[in-house]
């Protein structure tokens, strides 16, 4: 809600701290179950939350990471993306005197998600009516943050998208009069500010999504046509999109050093927009997106990097043991490596407080940039390094063939780090696939060219098992896939490399396959499900799918074989050799996979006389140095009798 606000409530812009002590103290002191009444106030272009007449700018962190550190630091704010665990979080945030910015999912249409579908509007705007009731009551909730990035990354122009958003918060605002309602967008470029403004009067805030970007939205907000008061949902470093690249595509990634003034540089620019509600930074936690270690303010062991040390001082406290820092991590060889060549990078690193210093140097596989902390963590190529210290690394490279990233871990001992990374390519290791089937998953198969590391949509719902002993279609053991919903979109995906979703160098030439063949199986029968490969095509990805297919299948309960022609499929370069998709299934569902592999079917066998030939057999015959196997009448049994047998050999697919 939108209100006048008298010059008390209005605070000088600048200001280190926006919240008292006094204002925490209430937050914290409001029994659960009782709403506190917040508006959106806006006094001489100057727009700030009231909460409980308390004025209030927001300065947080939204992530995974520990709230009672959080708050430590100096924040008052914090943010979900969806309303899933909602009470134990705002449980939480409430316990340690942090606001909530409350997200509830929107579908994306890249997911999935058909806004001109009424069935599924109707749907997404029941869980709206819910998720309203459940926690509207409760304290530690500030705004309602309708969507995260539901538009896309494109022009951000489809009306019917907004006028959904609208219907929305429409609904929030007659369930709801005690706060304010928000709309999350991912940057403020295309259609997104016009539309708002055309669309949505019943929002109250703009959400921004920014990184390389956050330092100018405050003019870019304005050029749009931007008049609503705006909070940044996420800022931090040079996102992987807009960062510099490898000659083979991969973002280059600044030390935790650099990001750290990158965090600083944005806080202090949107802190002096009067139109900017506060910020909330990215992620607080670990993240695996782009890397282990692009957005996340902490290490997968807790530790903090230097982004906390500057968000720190930014809220106003007071540092008590600084980040290690480091000056650069680079290299002069050549990172484009052959399997046994030796590469060496050099590190100069320090610590402000003069505290001993550890370093640990790891190599490991590549992570896409839309990946997220359900994706597995990357295959470890450590064995590699041959040397370390304090002033770098030498590695000698391994087998493989693809990119890698090799990272420094420099720890202080008291749960404070600084990372640095430089990624690497090694060629000329790839395993040649066997010419007439290529194994996506199977008991049988000791080496697949993929890696079932994919997940998109609500990844928390989704649980996969490649070991399920209950009842597999051959061998010991299946892989059992469940979607723990009745609503929504989930995707698994096998990649390659892992984590691949088209946007590293990958894929395996497939040239010649004619079909695919699996097993699939439900649980109790009547399960909906879309399988097929190619999963990365048509979409904007720098190293996508070289094609795509896909077909919708009713589940039996008994396992039976699929297959689809490959006849005219571009298979030069296969990304995602294999992939499931479920879509808003009506109730959760569960579903086995065994046996998936591509194929060349090829009928191996040459007529001749009263015989006939495999190719086994025909290997056999030449190698006891028997006549009968002179296919090509040369009176010599030999390697041209072999070629005379491959060049006679009849597709026979289905």
């Amino acid at each position: 809600m939108i209100g006048s606000a008298s010059a008390m409530e209005t605070r000088m812009l600048g200001m280190k701290r926006f919240v008292s002590t006094a204002a925490a103290t209430i937050i914290a002191a409001v029994a659960l179950g009782q709403a506190v009444p917040v508006q959106v106030v806006v006094n001489d272009g100057v727009a700030r939350f009231v909460r409980d007449g308390e004025t209030v700018r927001v300065q947080g962190a939204g992530g995974q990471g520990p709230l009672d550190e959080l708050a430590a630091a100096g924040a008052n704010a914090t943010r979900t993306w969806s309303v899933d665990d909602a009470q134990a979080f705002l449980d939480d945030a409430h316990a340690n005197g942090l606001m909530v910015s409350l997200g509830i999912w929107l579908g994306h249409e890249r997911h999935g998600f058909d806004y001109s579908d009424p069935q599924q509007t109707a749907a997404q705007l029941e869980k709206v009516r819910h998720a309203v009731l459940a926690f509207r009551d409760h304290p530690a909730v500030l705004v309602w943050a309708l969507g995260n990035e539901m538009e896309g990354f494109g022009a951000g122009d489809n009306d019917l998208i907004w006028q959904h958003v609208e219907h929305a918060a429409a609904i929030v605002k007659s369930l709801d009069p005690n706060h304010p309602t928000m709309t999350v967008i991912a940057e403020v470029g295309g259609a997104r500010i016009p539309s708002i403004n055309q669309f949505c009067p019943s929002i109250d805030v703009v959400g921004i999504n920014s990184y390389a970007g956050a330092r100018t939205i405050p003019q870019r907000y304005r050029d749009r046509g931007g008049v609503k008061p705006y909070l940044i949902t996420e800022f931090g470093a040079r996102a992987p999109q807009d960062s510099g690249r490898t000659p083979w595509g991969r973002p280059i990634e600044p030390t935790s050093t650099t990001k750290a003034a990158m965090y600083t540089a944005s806080f202090n620019d949107l802190t002096a927009d009067p139109l900017c509600m506060g910020t909330i930074a990215f992620s607080w936690g670990s993240k695996r997106q782009g890397s282990i270690t692009w957005h996340g303010m902490m290490l997968d062991d807790g530790a903090k990097v230097e982004s906390i040390d500057a968000m720190t001082a930014a809220w106003g406290e007071e540092l008590t043991n600084e980040c290690p820092e480091i000056a650069s991590f680079t290299t002069t060889d050549d990172p484009q490596l052959e399997p046994g060549e030796t590469f060496t990078a050099q590190l100069a690193a320090s610590d402000p407080d003069g505290d001993p210093l550890t370093y640990e140097y790891r190599l490991y596989g590549e992570i896409s940039n839309s990946g997220d902390n359900n994706v597995p963590f990357p295959t470890d190529f450590s064995a590699a390094i041959t040397s370390s210290g304090p002033d770098g690394v030498t590695l000698v490279a391994p087998t493989f063939d693809g990119p890698l990233r090799l990272y420094v871990f420099v720890r202080d001992g008291k749960e404070a780090a600084a990372t640095a990374n430089i990624p690497i390519f090694i060629e000329g290791g790839a395993v040649t696939p066997d010419p007439f089937r290529v194994d996506v998953y199977s008991d049988t198969a000791t080496e697949t060219p993929w890696v079932a590391s994919g997940r998109q949509g609500d990844v928390q719902v989704i649980e996969m098992d490649f070991d399920d002993a209950s009842n597999p279609r051959s061998g010991p053991t299946a892989c059992r896939v469940t979607f723990n919903s009745a609503t929504g979109f989930g995707a698994g995906v096998w990649q390659n490399p892992a984590n691949n979703f088209g946007d590293m160098p990958g894929g395996v030439d497939l040239s010649g396959m004619t079909v695919l063949r699996f097993w699939a199986r439900g649980a109790v029968g009547g399960e909906v499900v879309r399988f097929g490969y190619g999963y990365s095509n048509g979409r904007s990805r720098p190293f996508p799918d070289s094609s795509r297919m896909e077909m919708d299948v009713t589940l039996s309960d008994e396992w039976t074989e699929y297959t689809m022609s490959l006849e005219g499929a571009n298979l030069s370069s296969i990304v995602s050799g294999f992939h499931w998709i479920v879509q808003g299934p009506g109730a959760p569902i569960t579903f086995y996979l065994d046996d998936i592999r591509f194929e060349t079917c090829r009928r191996a066998r040459h007529e001749f006389g009263s015989g006939a030939f495999s190719l086994t057999s025909l290997i056999n015959a030449i190698a006891a140095g028997s006549l009968s196997a002179d296919l090509n009448g040369d009176e010599a049994a030999d390697a041209l009798d072999m070629v005379e047998l491959l060049e006679s050999i009849e597709q026979t697919c289905p």
